[in-house]
C-alpha cells in the first residue's frame, strides 16, 4: 500500500505541479488518501469487482491524489509578496 501511495503521491504532483513544493513523505501521504478517495472513486463509478489489479490501483489512487491536491490548492491561501 505504501509503494502504491508513493507512486500515485508523485505521479499526482507531477500532474498538478507541486512536484517541486513537495517532498518523498508528502508524496507518500498525498498518495495514501489519495488512494481512499480513488476507491471511492472507482466504487462510485465502475462495478464491483471491476478494480483489483495493481495498475487500477494505481490510477484510481493516482486520480484520488490529484483531486486532494487540487482541493488543498483552492482551499490553501497563498501568500502574497509585497513588492517594495
Amino acid at each position: 500500500m505504501v509503494i502504491v501511495g508513493a507512486a500515485a503521491g508523485y505521479l499526482a504532483s507531477i500532474v498538478v505541479g507541486t512536484n517541486k513544493q513537495q517532498g518523498c513523505l508528502a508524496d507518500i501521504l498525498v498518495g495514501l488518501v489519495g488512494s481512499i478517495i480513488g476507491g471511492f472513486v472507482g466504487a462510485i463509478f465502475l462495478p464491483s469487482g471491476l478494480v483489483g489489479g495493481l495498475l487500477d490501483r494505481i490510477i484510481f489512487a493516482t486520480i484520488g491524489a490529484v483531486l486532494l491536491l487540487i482541493a488543498l490548492q483552492v482551499l490553501t491561501p497563498k501568500r502574497r509578496r509585497r513588492r517594495r
